[in-house]
């Protein structure tokens, strides 16, 4: 069952990569509930960016958010419930974006130490992404780019990898257990994309910084998307970011989805 819920105030814990605490809920709308596909209840919940404690210095007053939450199940693997939202957000996209768009996965990887021969060997011959699939990331197919981002006493890459829409529930996922996002265009997907993105990719670090960069770089078309999830949380949240017409169109799609 789908559970609607319109939320006034929120303040996010002190961790900024944690889903937030709701300190007040006040219905704007008659609660809805429709039959999906699965068999819990995800919430559907619609805020403000700059509410966010993340966002805060950063010009975002137009930019909001759309967060789809699951449980996860007592017996149920973190990896499930994650394929399961990370689905429910990909149809609601598609119901949305006409025709078969295009997105890019943006990632950072881990500072190697420099001083160590045999780690920097290994940095060097993986770099990012065959890095990520030798700890276990299962990625999505697409045109991979990748450059080292060398700092003084570090080696460190990022990338972005351009897929097709049916792979973004795979590309969530490794949004959700790596240091990236996902972004999304609601016009043509642009040619230049890789160099779009690698502006965004090469300046962060980590999953906040990179997180953060991208909400700065959003344009009138342009989102971010990520599924968010990790070790024992008992919800599982996936979540879109951009200017508040996407976000109403996004929301309507998860209105009606079947």
């Amino acid at each position: 069952m789908l559970q609607r819920r319109f939320l006034g105030p929120v303040v996010a814990r002190a961790s900024p990569e944690c889903r937030h605490l709701v300190t007040q809920a006040v219905p704007i709308s008659t609660p809805r509930t429709a039959t999906t596909m699965t068999t819990r209840r995800p919430m559907v919940r619609r805020e403000q960016a700059g509410d966010w404690p993340i966002f805060h210095g950063l010009s975002v007053a137009e930019v909001g958010v759309v967060s789809v939450e699951i449980a996860r199940r007592p017996d149920e693997t973190m990896v499930s419930a994650a394929a399961d939202v990370s689905r429910i957000l990909s149809t609601a996209l598609r119901e949305v974006l006409p025709g078969d768009r295009r997105f890019t996965l943006l990632a950072v990887g881990d500072k190697v130490a420099t001083p160590s021969r045999i780690a920097r060997f290994t940095a060097e011959r993986d770099k990012l992404w065959g890095a990520l699939e030798r700890s276990g990331s299962a990625l999505p197919h697409g045109t991979r780019v990748e450059h080292s981002v060398n700092g003084q006493d570090h080696l460190r890459f990022a990338g972005t990898m351009c897929f097709e829409m049916g792979e973004l529930p795979r590309a969530l996922e490794v949004t959700r257990t790596r240091s990236a996002v996902c972004v999304g265009w609601t016009a043509e997907h642009p040619v230049d994309c890789h160099d779009e993105c690698w502006s965004i990719a090469s300046t962060a670090t980590d999953s906040t910084s990179l997180l953060r960069a991208s909400i700065m770089e959003l344009r009138g078309n342009r989102f971010v998307a990520r599924t968010y999830g990790r070790f024992d949380d008992s919800a599982i949240t996936s979540e879109v970011f951009a200017h508040h017409a996407l976000l109403s169109d996004l929301d309507r799609a998860l209105s009606n989805l079947p």
